[in-house]
């Protein structure tokens, strides 16, 4: 892998992680933090119910043939 390859691979990550910069707002960080978590879990129920929805639809179609 040459290094144009091995730098396009390193940014296809969803979060970028600068090691060693400094935090000057610790209270906003981790109140960021915890809205991004929120905001994460929000959208897993969504998914999850979405899915579970689409099971059920699938099932009565199913059996009602």
């Amino acid at each position: 892998m040459n290094t144009r390859s091995n730098r396009a691979y390193t940014r296809t990550y969803k979060k970028q992680i600068i090691e060693h910069t400094p935090i000057y707002d610790l209270i906003n960080y981790e109140l960021r933090q915890k809205q991004i978590q929120k905001r994460q879990k929000f959208q897993d129920t969504l998914i999850f119910l979405a899915i579970i929805l689409f099971a059920i639809i699938l099932l009565n179609l199913g059996g009602a043939a």
